[in-house]
């Protein structure tokens, strides 16, 4: 006795088609968020496949503010590199902060031609061992900017130092520096800049008794 299969509808076959579409999404969408939506998972990717440069702490830039009554002095510093026909100036050079509570800064960059600008802002701590008590909630750092010809744009900063900083860290400063990434790579120095910023994310956390702040090299040019 021969078996044989009956032969579904066009109308069943398309049904089966739609679900079997719609447990793909689902699957697909479950893999991502089991990926992005929980962080440790998510900074384990990054590490993997060599997409994360985030020297900021997200714990501390998400946790709540603390009054701890310890002040830092905080020195800050705009580089121009390349080159770059950029006029680049921080609102306040120097400021007195408190450990574990919020502040804030604003820079300001000018483009000084008649060209569109391709740019590229990064920003490093020294001391090199603060960074690990260092967050920003507000940042331009690491983020690809266009600039227009003349074109000014204002960036705000917020940041804190978390409770645990070094005890012995009493001044830090915090230099921006801005890049040409025109050609789509960018320079030598920005690859060392950007080097020297995974570092800091895995730097030890203990400070030499003698360490001085190490700031980054002096920019070519500023106009």
């Amino acid at each position: 006795m021969t078996f044989i299969a009956p032969v579904q509808p066009a109308s069943q076959r398309q049904a089966n088609n739609r679900l079997l579409l719609m447990l793909g999404l689902i699957a697909i969408g479950s893999m991502l968020f089991f990926l992005f939506g929980f962080r440790s998972l998510y900074r384990l990717w990054c590490d993997i496949t060599g997409t994360r440069l985030n020297p900021n702490n997200p714990e501390i830039a998400a946790a709540l503010p603390t009054t701890t009554g310890r002040y830092l002095k905080v020195h800050f510093e705009s580089k121009v590199f390349d080159g770059l026909p950029i006029r680049f100036t921080v609102e306040k050079p120097e400021d007195r902060i408190e450990v574990g509570r919020d502040a804030q800064n604003t820079y300001r960059v000018v483009n000084l031609s008649d060209r569109e600008l391709h740019i590229r802002p990064v920003h490093q701590v020294a001391p090199i061992h603060a960074t690990r008590s260092f967050g920003m909630r507000i940042c331009f750092c690491f983020q690809n900017q266009v600039l227009q010809p003349h074109e000014e744009k204002v960036f705000p900063v917020v940041y804190r130092f978390a409770p645990d900083l070094d005890p012995r860290i009493n001044d830090v400063s915090l230099c921006y520096s801005i890049f040409d990434i025109s050609d789509g790579t960018g320079s030598a120095a920005l690859i060392q800049a950007e080097t020297e910023a995974k570092r800091a994310i895995i730097a030890e956390p203990e400070l030499p008794a003698a360490a001085e702040p190490q700031l980054p090299a002096k920019p070519e040019s500023a106009p």
